[in-house]
């Protein structure tokens, strides 16, 4: 946390542009809002080598959000997104499942749960079915009621838990014919190897 402003993440939305080294950025915990979430979706437009973004606890509200899921449509390098605790809502939630339907490369995402509603959590789950990246989607809640409510009653957490399955499976034939670990592997090879004490910044 480094009490960055609008101004701030403005300034590193341009940066970004610039770059083409930095593979992973951690924001969590700052106040870049709508401004730096518009900026961090331009340079997303033009960024080839950032592989994972954290953005959790910024408030980029509907605007920023907006820009992110323009930029996932284009993007073809970005591997982790952090989207948790941004006032994101229903609509919002609908702009970055258009964005799935296109991404052929994410692979894991995170999103607050509250705020999107069963709409926005259907149309992320329905973007799985023409998505076949995306190995691992957290959804994020205060309220454990809450999300059983509109999450496991719905029946769309085993329809998401299959889609997830079903590319997961993909990836790993994807890797016996490469010889490298699939996304998932190598995920739960670090978290195996992490001190059990620690959070981490995910």
């Amino acid at each position: 946390r480094n009490n960055i402003c609008p101004k701030g993440g403005a300034s590193i939305g341009e940066a970004l542009k610039q770059n083409n080294t930095l593979t992973a950025l951690t924001l969590q915990y700052n106040q870049i809002g709508r401004t730096g979430g518009k900026a961090i979706g331009a340079a997303l437009k033009e960024n080839k080598s950032l592989r994972e973004l954290n953005l959790g606890h910024n408030f980029i509200g509907p605007e920023g959000t907006k820009h992110i899921a323009e930029a996932l449509k284009i993007n073809s390098t970005l591997l982790v997104l952090n989207l948790a605790w941004n006032k994101i809502r229903s609509e919002d939630a609908s702009r970055i499942a258009d964005a799935l339907k296109v991404n052929t490369t994410l692979k894991s995402l995170v999103i607050y749960i509250e705020g999107i509603g069963l709409q926005g959590l259907n149309d992320l789950v329905e973007s799985l079915e023409r998505n076949f990246a995306l190995t691992k989607f957290t959804l994020h809640s205060c309220y454990k009621s809450y999300t059983e409510l509109i999450y496991g009653l719905s029946g769309l957490e085993n329809k998401m838990g299959n889609y997830i399955h079903r590319n997961q499976l993909v990836e790993e034939e994807r890797g016996l014919r490469t010889g490298e670990l699939s996304f998932h592997e190598r995920s739960r090879v670090l978290a195996f190897g992490q001190s059990s004490s620690g959070s981490g910044a995910w």
